[in-house]
């Protein structure tokens, strides 16, 4: 701005504010996120509101958030998509689902510049009662060990999955902690992403499958075929660590996590108590001043004739540490 100019902000009508006067409904509940020029999680946004504007720009426009909605298990929600708003072949079309308006589009194709109302009554938003996490028998099985629900919530609430997480799943196995800390980031609205990083191909195939059935084809979710540590290399450094499987190398693991990020919150889980010691190993050499670990032994009830009677799991340590006192440079001169 020059020296002496006076500048006035005119704005002018937003979209928003224009595709709802034309359809006749309120703006003031609606929860806006604009898309264009951006990476963001329309799919999360639209299961959290009940009533969202979508601006798109790139990323599939129409048809890739319609294909989006449908993978993700949204194929229930209403649209109504406009373009063009106030020249003469401006567009807008009434309430449809979304493969009513994906066959629209691929009748009669929206631009890019294309924008969407989207109401969900499912969304998670005014609920008295959220939907629970998902049961282990909700998920695709084999031969792979699987962290069970209790251990999975538990190891969770001491991650503390907060706003742009970036997570790893170390020894994803089937899947089952990476698709919640995938649900936990999509809760938050706040962007992130995840990395499921396993070494057994069946493993990688079974959280492939975990991870189409209940995130679509989220591009948050990333897979990463190998063994840590050496797979960590080149990706995005992490905020959070759950370490499922470690097949001995604990210790190099989080040493290569430290050094990506000495802030990283790590949560491991061990069952034998060779990895117990592992833990306790990496407490001492790291010094974390934030360390935690819990024993659990859920015994889940279930009903076998006309008796009930409780199942025991093996026992599980959690292990939490961050906060190491170390400093960068001799964190990594203990990288192996």
């Amino acid at each position: 701005m020059r020296e002496g100019w006076d500048v006035e902000y005119v704005p002018g009508v937003s979209s928003l504010s224009y595709i709802c006067s034309r359809l006749g409904k309120s703006w003031q509940n609606v929860r806006p996120l604009s898309s264009h020029g951006r990476d963001c999680d329309a799919v999360g946004h639209i299961r959290k509101y009940r009533s969202s504007f979508i601006l798109l720009g790139g990323g599939g426009g129409v048809s890739g958030l319609c294909r989006q909605l449908v993978s993700s298990g949204m194929s229930g929600v209403k649209l109504w998509a406009g373009e063009n708003f106030s020249y003469e072949d401006e567009r807008i079309t009434w309430e449809m689902t979304p493969a009513e308006l994906l066959m629209e589009d691929e009748h009669q194709p929206f631009g890019s510049l294309a924008c969407v109302l989207v109401e969900n009554p499912d969304a998670d938003e005014g609920r008295l009662y959220p939907e629970a996490g998902p049961s282990d028998d909700q998920f695709i099985r084999g031969q792979v060990p699987m962290t069970k629900a209790e251990v999975r919530r538990i190891s969770l609430e001491k991650l503390r999955i907060g706003d742009g997480a970036v997570c790893y799943d170390i020894g994803s196995g089937t899947g089952s902690v990476a698709v919640e800390m995938g649900m936990a980031i999509r809760r938050r609205d706040g962007g992130g992403e995840l990395y499921a990083i396993e070494r057994k191909r069946e493993a990688l195939q079974l959280i492939e499958s975990n991870c189409q059935k209940f995130h679509g084809s989220w591009s948050g979710f990333h897979i990463v075929e190998g063994e840590a540590p050496e797979a960590l290399e080149g990706l995005t450094p992490p905020t959070h660590a759950f370490i499922g499987g470690s097949n001995g190398r604990m210790r190099e693991i989080v040493a290569r996590l430290l050094a990506a990020n000495p802030q990283v919150r790590m949560v491991a889980n061990a069952i034998t108590l060779e990895t117990v010691g592992e833990i306790l190993e990496c407490m001492r050499t790291f010094e974390f001043e934030d360390t935690e670990m819990v024993q659990i032994l859920a015994a889940p009830v279930e009903q076998i004739g006309n008796y009930r009677m409780p199942k025991a799991q093996n026992p599980v340590y959690i292990a939490v540490m961050q906060y190491p006192s170390a400093g960068k440079e001799e964190i990594e001169c203990l990288e192996l």
